[in-house]
């Protein structure tokens, strides 16, 4: 029986938590802040334009998404475990994943050989788990992982242009090279459970742990410190690089977006409720220097994602025409925003007319994108 996004996605976390009775590394400490004046006035947006386009699949489950060459959007098919080439016009070409895990690909990135490398979140038999790279073709090659058992969730490319990816059922990250050389390193904290990866601004290895509630950032030399979110048991989970020099990141259960300082300094921006309950995915650079969010739990029927301005920390959102969104979200190539809706089977276009780079001038007022 396939679960409702949501669930699964709520089950997939409290899995590493049952049970656990954590002891984790001391963390260091850090200048934390709780920004309440930005999410004082809870904003819904005016309407975005959207298109949405189909999955031929059915029940696909479409999830994490990048941007590869030649214009085009990567997708994860989560339950088909495949991966689909969606191009502007919404021409849809699906690829399934020959790997014996059948299936559940989670995070996708593009890598700078041209390929784009993605994770399996599921193991095969014997527990052996995959990290797989898909060339412009289509054409799929699976790489085992040296432990077994690990689970492969968070990609992302390193400062050494390799991919970097979570292992949190082994508590490791490794890197693995355009030649498939993979190599793993514990992370100090034995319980952390490593989950979404990212190259700093300062040229560094960051990456969030669930189970410790921290950010911990990897220097070249692998010593590693954890910084501790102020808010208890807010499961960060995607983290991504700002406009501003920092780091942003999306609190899944503190219902927040987070930001930290490459000296490790944390400040919370509350997601105005607006009558429901905010769930936060992916977490992705948009036009005008703002950052874009989904929102993966909200009131029942009302799919919705958000942008929050990193000068001003004010949080806005905006509903889409189908019932569900997430949990993926990118800035294309062509300057317009992506989103994936899970139980729609869709991939959605936010349509960003008059877009500015997004290393420009920081959106002063509500122009949609």
């Amino acid at each position: 029986m396939k679960l409702d996004r949501r669930i699964l996605t709520l089950l997939t976390l409290s899995y590493f938590f049952a049970g656990c009775n954590a002891q984790n590394a001391p963390l260091m400490p850090s200048s934390t802040s709780r920004a309440v004046s930005a999410a004082a006035s809870p904003s819904i947006g005016r309407s975005l334009q959207i298109r949405e386009f189909p999955i031929p699949t059915a029940s696909a489950a479409p999830g994490n998404l990048a941007n590869g060459p030649h214009d085009v959007r990567w997708v994860l098919e989560f339950y088909a475990n495949k991966v689909a080439a969606v191009r502007e016009n919404g021409a849809v070409t699906e690829y399934p994943v020959p790997s014996p895990a059948q299936g559940n690909p989670h995070v996708i990135t593009a890598a700078p050989d041209g390929n784009l490398w993605f994770s399996e979140d599921n193991t095969a038999a014997g527990g052996q788990s995959y990290i797989g790279r898909v060339t412009t073709s289509g054409f799929i090659t699976m790489f085992p992982i040296p432990t077994l058992n690990s689970r492969v969730v968070g990609v992302a490319v390193g400062p050494d242009k390799n991919i970097w990816f979570c292992e949190p059922n082994a508590q490791q990250i490794g890197e693995i090279t355009s030649a498939g050389q993979i190599t793993e390193y514990p992370v100090p904290n034995s319980s952390g459970v490593p989950w979404a990866i990212t190259t700093g601004p300062d040229g560094n290895i960051w990456y969030t742990l669930l189970q410790a509630n921290s950010i911990a950032r990897r220097l070249p030399d692998g010593v590693t410190t954890e910084f501790p979110v102020p808010t208890p048991n807010a499961l960060p989970n995607f983290i991504t690089t700002g406009p501003d020099g920092n780091l942003w990141f999306v609190e899944f259960n503190g219902n927040s977006i987070g930001r930290i300082t490459p000296a490790g300094v944390i400040t919370e921006f509350p997601i105005p409720p607006n009558g429901g309950t905010r769930n936060p995915g992916q977490i992705s650079l948009g036009p005008n220097g703002n950052l874009w969010f989904t929102i993966q739990q909200q009131q029942p029927g009302l799919g919705m994602v958000g942008k929050i301005n990193p000068r001003t920390g004010e949080i806005k959102e905006y509903s889409v025409p189908s019932k569900d969104v997430g949990p993926g979200i990118v800035l294309g190539s062509d300057g317009n925003l992506w989103f994936t809706e899970w139980d729609a089977d869709k991939v959605g276009r936010i349509d960003c007319d008059g877009h500015r780079r997004p290393d420009e001038q920081l959106d002063r007022g509500d122009s949609g994108c």
